[in-house]
């Protein structure tokens, strides 16, 4: 399940099985399948009496999606966010039009671009615990704050001073740097001293983190701000 536990799904002669297109909720856009078409990776929904302590469901329909149109569907996903996309950092909010400025980084530097919120637009704000994009909430314009991180999908103006979005998430996130005073795989804590405030931090790392080494050259240029 996606909170983790392990559910055993039983399977019988009424069981019946159909396929949903990633993304969609009609049930008229299901289609039937057999159960040889369902594949180790696929999500699924089992639908029948859970079992009282919640291991086992003897399944009277089984819905999958397809992992393979899963994966098509997210990599069409990335391609239309990496063509459309807008990133950058909210530097200004003005209530009384409902518009951010968020400035990004081009190769003639740094640069403001004006881009509306209105009630279209679908946005989401990163949980207080979570960097995932999948974890993300529902969010509104009061939401936003200066200083937070932009992320949209889009078009942009002719002269590239508008942006106006389908979509937006944003979030409020801390860059430390500093040296690491020790490590506790066990518990899966790193603690280090915050380069700026001189002050001791404990990093949680979680399964779903990313940790990345860099050459030690990198590493200085970015503690010196560069």
């Amino acid at each position: 399940t996606d909170a983790g536990s392990v559910v055993v799904v039983n399977l019988n002669a009424k069981t019946t099985y159909q396929r949903m297109p990633p993304g969609e909720t009609e049930p008229t856009k299901a289609v039937t399948i057999a159960l040889t078409d369902v594949a180790i990776g696929d999500g699924v929904y089992a639908r029948g009496y859970v079992a009282a302590d919640r291991k086992s469901v003897p399944a009277q329909k089984l819905t999958v999606v397809s992992q393979s149109e899963i994966a098509k569907k997210q990599d069409k996903e990335r391609a239309e966010w990496r063509q459309r996309g807008l990133s950058g950092i909210v530097e200004a909010v003005n209530p009384q039009t409902k518009e951010i400025t968020v400035t990004t980084r081009t190769a003639e530097g740094p640069k403001p671009i004006i881009v509306p919120i209105t009630d279209k637009i679908k946005m989401r704000r990163y949980a207080p615990d979570s960097v995932k994009f999948s974890d993300a909430k529902k969010s509104s314009f009061e939401d936003l704050k200066v200083g937070d991180q932009f992320r949209g999908k889009g078009d942009k103006s002719p002269d590239g001073a508008r942006f106006t979005p389908e979509e937006v998430v944003t979030g409020s996130f801390r860059t430390i740097g500093g040296p690491i005073t020790s490590v506790d795989a066990a518990t899966g804590e790193i603690k280090m001293s915050d380069m700026q405030t001189k002050q001791p931090l404990t990093v949680v790392v979680r399964k779903d983190s990313t940790i990345k080494r860099v050459p030690a050259e990198f590493m200085q240029m970015m503690m010196q701000g560069g």
